[in-house]
């Protein structure tokens, strides 16, 4: 169910890269001008109007693909849809992880599991990472080869096309593991601590969900509107796919959410052993 929603969401916000580039007719403009506002798809006229402005209009397949080509100014096709990709699925995966994630533990406290799992010569940290790594990995599978498809469905696309536009492989694949991931890993983390920390869905639920969204728009709460990456952004928004990032911020900020992950995994297995010694007393 999960990976149909996500491959179902992709296409929905991926379409216009699936059917439309590289841009080789008048359709393929139409189609682009249908999805939204493309700045790329304007040109001047020639004539000015009564106030003396040049107005725009829908410019023609070659004016189109080289406003497009300078707009990307020699990056590749596939890294701007990798980095839309990592900015929606960054999203849509922390709130998929909700469920996933949170009830991960639900159905031992409900059939008192844990009593018996804990009678085991099982490792603390055995058990809480087994569960939450065999969740993640299909999780993260799941998320891994939508995003190779989109990649190299667009790459074939725009090769041997003639349009100028480039793709890569490696796009992808770099951009999932410098973004994605560690996003994925931190959220579903934090979901899993929070979970076990108060070991009641009434609450947790609620506290993930607003630590969530606040993640998600926290340009809402800050009245901040860019897109820098902060140390204290557990997802880096990228919502037009052209924009710069600081490599060294995103880097710094990754490796703070890692290690961030790590401490709450830790303190899960801590808290679990703990959970159990004061049921046996």
């Amino acid at each position: 169910m999960i990976g149909l929603i996500l491959m179902i969401f992709t296409y929905s916000e991926f379409n216009t890269y699936i059917y439309y580039y590289p841009i080789q007719s008048q359709s393929d403009i139409e189609g682009l001008q249908q999805s939204g506002y493309h700045s790329f798809l304007y040109v001047a006229q020639a004539d000015e109007d009564v106030n003396g402005i040049h107005t725009e209009v829908i410019g023609t397949v070659k004016q189109v693909s080289q406003n497009l080509l300078r707009k990307l100014d020699g990056r590749t096709l596939t890294s701007v849809v990798a980095q839309i990709f990592a900015d929606r699925m960054q999203v849509v995966s922390s709130l998929l992880a909700l469920p996933l994630f949170t009830f991960m533990f639900d159905k031992d406290r409900r059939f008192r599991m844990n009593e018996l799992v804990r009678t085991r010569p099982i490792h603390k940290y055995s058990y809480v990472l087994g569960k939450y790594g065999g969740v993640l990995l299909s999780y993260l599978s799941i998320i891994t080869v939508i995003g190779i498809i989109l990649n190299t469905w667009v790459m074939f696309n725009v090769s041997g096309s003639g349009s100028g536009l480039t793709g890569s492989f490696w796009d992808m694949p770099i951009t999932l593991i410098i973004q994605v991931y560690p996003t994925i890993l931190y959220m579903s983390a934090f979901i899993v601590g929070i979970s076990l920390l108060f070991s009641s869905n009434v609450i947790s639920v609620p506290v993930v969900l607003v630590y969530v969204i606040f993640s998600i728009s926290m340009t809402a709460f800050t009245g901040e509107v860019n897109n820098d990456v902060e140390l204290y952004s557990a997802i880096i928004r990228n919502d037009t796919g052209f924009i710069e990032q600081s490599q060294v911020m995103v880097l710094l900020n990754r490796l703070i959410y890692l290690v961030a992950t790590v401490a709450i995994l830790y303190f899960a297995g801590f808290w679990w052993e703990k959970t159990g010694r004061r049921v046996d007393k």
